[in-house]
Order: C-alpha cells, then sequence, then structure tokens
C-alpha cells in the first residue's frame, strides 16, 4: 500500500472518484462515503490523504484547516476506505497520517468527529500519544455501521 498527499482540485476529484466507485461497487457503506466526503462536504478540505493498491485509490483522509463549516478548529472530515480493503489497517494508516499531516501544518489541537463504530473502535486501538492534541467527538452511536 502505498501513500500519498493530495491538494487543491485533486481533493474534489478524489472524493467524487471514491464515491463513484463504492456506488458502483455496490459497497454496503456507500452512504457512509457521500457523509464523508460527498456533497460540499469536501470543499472545506485543502488536503486528501490517498490510499494506493497499484494505480487504484482504495482510500482517503481529507483535511479542513478551518473545520467543516470553515469557522472552527482544524479537522479530519472524513476517513473512507474501500469495503475490499478494510480490516487490513489501511483506515488507521490513514488516519494517523492525517494526524501527522496536521501536526506538520501546524494544524493543532485539531479535531475528528467519529459517525461509525468502526472508527470508535479504531481510535480506541490507538496509542494515547497518537491522539494527543486530537479533540475526538463521538456520534457513532447515531450510525448503523
Amino acid at each position: 500500500m502505498r501513500y500519498e498527499i493530495r491538494s487543491g482540485g485533486e481533493v474534489s476529484k478524489v472524493a467524487d472518484g471514491l464515491i463513484f466507485a463504492a456506488a458502483k461497487a455496490q459497497d454496503p457503506l456507500t452512504v457512509t462515503a457521500v457523509v464523508a466526503l460527498g456533497g460540499d462536504r469536501h470543499l472545506c478540505c485543502d488536503e486528501i490523504i490517498v490510499a494506493l493498491d497499484g494505480a487504484e485509490i482504495v482510500g482517503a483522509a481529507t483535511i479542513a484547516p478551518k473545520g467543516e463549516s470553515g469557522a472552527d478548529m482544524p479537522e479530519i472530515v472524513g476517513v473512507f476506505v474501500m469495503a475490499t480493503h478494510r480490516r487490513r489497517g489501511v483506515g488507521r494508516e490513514l488516519f494517523v497520517r492525517a494526524i501527522e499531516r496536521c501536526r506538520a501544518r501546524g494544524l493543532v489541537p485539531l479535531k475528528a468527529t467519529l459517525i461509525t463504530r468502526m472508527m470508535r473502535v479504531l481510535v480506541k486501538k490507538l496509542p494515547a500519544d497518537a491522539l494527543r492534541d486530537v479533540q475526538i467527538v463521538d456520534h457513532s452511536h447515531m450510525s448503523p455501521w
């Protein structure tokens, strides 16, 4: 697995591509992709970290330097991994790399809102040091996933 940082117009292109791929694959968590990356949500993001399996983008984590609302603290807006690549550590790696990238850019403290139980489990398994400077907002109880 290879990880890259993309910025500018690539953010929307990658987000739209992942939503299309998830829908085409009839991924049961396509709704999560639409919530995490769809609509205008990714427009607040200036960087996206992608996971690549060969040339195929199989996951992404988005960074919004002013938060999702554009007037808040820096935020990791969405982490999404295609169903074919879940449970392999890709989401964890994307989340950790997004945190590290925010730190490197001076975007701390930062916020991460959890909207799935899978993300809650992932975060609980991370060492405390990995989450320093990160405010976790847990809304996973509202999700069927």
